[in-house]
């Protein structure tokens, strides 16, 4: 008699807690399976189910595809751009300490993380905000060349930037 009273209980406490077990299942607790272990497996699904729905995202923000003309200069390492002689230990290190890469690095102000994605529409090409500049400030942007012809060719143009944010977790 007292068995049956808690199992009586039992299943009246697993409906109150919204845990859903099928009646033939209680039914069977005394042949095969103790009631108890069934439902922590039940919990055990529902928990997992749980975790599957609340996978994190990429985290990449890009402003609503908004593009803005930016008035856009081009460097190279050389006095003419940077002061610095070749066998300077500083010639060729950028703002965030890495050597300077042509197609990659760009001097962007001081409002703009290192590692923003600058997209160029123009151009076609996307670079990483890796340097500063005196005269990179809002609104400006300096491309880097390794050739200082190709630097001076490129001269200043007003083009269409989309800045995709870098976020971080």
């Amino acid at each position: 008699m007292l068995k049956e009273i808690l199992t009586l209980m039992f299943t009246l406490a697993l409906l109150h807690s919204n845990i859903q077990i099928q009646s033939e299942e209680i039914k069977e607790a005394n042949k095969t399976i103790p009631i108890e272990k069934k439902v922590v497996q039940t919990v055990k699904v529902e928990k997992e189910k749980t975790i599957a729905k609340i996978e994190p995202k990429p985290v990449v923000n890009v402003e609503e595809e908004k593009w803005e003309v930016y008035n856009i200069s081009a460097y190279s390492n050389g006095y003419e751009s940077t002061q610095k002689q070749k066998g300077d230990p500083l010639y060729g290190i950028q703002a965030n300490g890495e050597r300077t890469v042509q197609g990659k690095s760009i001097a962007c102000p001081k409002s703009m993380e290192f590692g923003t994605k600058v997209k160029i529409n123009e151009l076609n090409h996307t670079y990483e905000c890796s340097d500063r500049g005196s005269a990179i400030t809002k609104g400006k942007l300096d491309i880097f060349f390794e050739d200082v012809n190709d630097a001076l060719e490129f001269g200043r143009q007003y083009l269409h930037v989309q800045i995709i944010k870098k976020e971080v977790d």
